[in-house]
């Protein structure tokens, strides 16, 4: 028998993998070339750039041009009907902000909203919760006055009560 191993993937891309050596254009082997702006292939290729722009606003124009008279009434009816869906669902979110006085920045919460009886259900607790806010809270007890205390006062009773002289 031959003593040749048979050799493995790793041994073969070490073979085959090329060192990372300069090409003497500014990159290395494996890297794409960096070209001045004024080199005639990348002039070429802004060019060439410029004028697949220009195609395809010509072939947007030419398939505009193209439609029969029915398709583009076809378009221009469904363009209005979808205006005319925003701006009856602007409206809708308007008269559900004045229906329940809310607020700008509340109103600004029912844009994301298109069923008028969800708007309403948002509206509603957005104005519940502003009327809460806005109305006057009870003062809550304070601990330290417990019965018998002196009122808070009478700044001497306040002391004595602080430095536990009792009187």
């Amino acid at each position: 028998m031959a003593d040749n191993p048979v050799p493995t993937p790793a041994d073969l891309a070490a073979k085959t993998a090329a060192p990372a050596e300069p090409n003497g254009n500014g990159g290395t082997r494996g890297e794409p070339i960096k070209l001045p702006e004024d080199h005639p292939l990348v002039r070429a290729y802004n060019a060439q750039k410029e004028e697949i722009k220009s195609l395809k606003g010509n072939l947007a124009a030419y398939e505009q041009a193209q439609m029969t008279e029915t398709e583009r009434a076809e378009a221009r009816v469904k363009a209005a009907e979808e205006r005319a869906a925003q701006l009856e669902a602007a409206n809708a979110r308007k008269d559900v902000a004045i229906e329940y006085g809310l607020s700008a920045d509340d109103a600004a919460l029912l844009e994301s909203l298109t069923d008028v009886d969800a708007m309403r259900r948002l509206a509603d607790r957005l104005a519940r919760q502003a009327r809460e806010d806005a109305a006057p809270r009870t003062p809550k007890p304070n601990p330290a006055q417990r019965v018998g205390d002196a009122p808070a006062e009478d700044k001497e009773a306040l002391a004595r009560a602080f430095f536990g002289i009792t009187n």
